[in-house]
């Protein structure tokens, strides 16, 4: 397993080695450079596989935002499930992105904390990628209809999600490119919270319209369930951005 530790119990048996006095030869030399080169390999692919791994929750979500957009124009049961089908293959794929990011943890990529810390991110991100998911799924299964003036307020909240989610891109790439530069765009994981609270806003106003509505109670409930997990999205983006927070100050000296 390749980390900092192993380097540095290298050169601390070399020295030993030389008793009394500190022999550490070019050949040595080299190998620290060679296991650091290595170790520095591990890290590009562990930063390339996280942005891969965001890209395609993103684009899953944004599979889901389409399918939102035209599954009350259609009542082809072929397009429906198509539908999920996209949606799901989305999923499937960032899926599958994130457990090569944990095989490569697993292979010794990264210092002990780091891992920590990305098992935790990329758990998070992913939660994203299930809700767009389930999300489609409950709305095609269960036959949900989501008729004006509710239907514009939803989609709203989906393009203020997406903003969200191109926010967090920008942060994160900034943030795995440099971490001391990334401290300073505060600005975007702010700008991340006040879409998330106006986001809130519009979720308590379509709420408390379906229920003034004339909709049976049953129909009522029916669509404030999806309402109430579609703005959830947008809780969880708010949440990665708090955690990459956490990290920037955690690691700013």
């Amino acid at each position: 397993m390749l980390d900092f530790r192993s380097i540095k119990r290298y050169i601390h048996y070399k020295v030993k080695a030389g008793v009394f006095e500190f022999i550490i030869t070019f050949k040595d030399i080299e190998e620290v450079l060679r296991m650091l080169s290595l170790f520095f390999k591990k890290d590009t692919k562990i930063r390339d596989l996280l942005m891969k791994h965001l890209d395609a929750v993103i684009d899953c979500y944004n599979m889901f935002t389409e399918a939102l957009a035209r599954v009350f124009e259609t009542e082809s049961e072929e397009e429906l499930i198509e539908m999920i089908n996209r949606v799901s293959a989305g999923e499937s794929n960032a899926d599958s992105i994130r457990h090569e990011i944990i095989q490569e943890l697993l292979s010794g990529a990264l210092l002990p904390e780091s891992r920590r810390e990305i098992l935790v991110v990329i758990e998070e991100v992913d939660k994203v990628a299930n809700a767009a998911e389930d999300i489609i799924k409950q709305i095609v299964l269960e036959g949900i209809t989501i008729d004006e003036p509710h239907r514009s307020k939803v989609l709203l909240i989906n393009e203020k999600t997406k903003g969200q989610l191109e926010q967090l891109r920008s942060t994160m790439d900034g943030m795995l490119s440099n971490l001391w530069e990334a401290y300073k765009k505060r600005e975007e994981l702010i700008a991340i919270d006040t879409i998330e609270h106006e986001i809130d806003l519009i979720e308590f106003e379509l709420v408390r319209q379906i229920f003034k509505s004339d909709m049976e109670l049953a129909a009522k409930i029916q669509l404030k369930s999806v309402v109430v997990e579609i703005a959830k999205v947008s809780n969880i983006v708010e949440d990665i951005s708090d955690i990459l927070e956490r990290i920037m100050v955690s690691r700013k000296v």
